[in-house]
């Protein structure tokens, strides 16, 4: 029972930090993909 408490407090802190990168890159992702959007939508404004 110690041993399957101990497994479990370890993994926590790496899952967080897991969880972390990829909130990151979907972070990443989408103002990229915002960006470009906000690129095409003005050159078809400026036409």
């Amino acid at each position: 029972m110690e041993q399957r408490g101990t497994i479990s407090q370890a993994a926590v802190p790496h899952k967080e930090g897991r969880a972390v990168w990829v909130v990151t890159a979907y972070g990443i992702s989408a103002l990229a993909l915002f960006s470009v959007m906000a690129y095409f939508v003005s050159q078809y404004l400026a036409n």
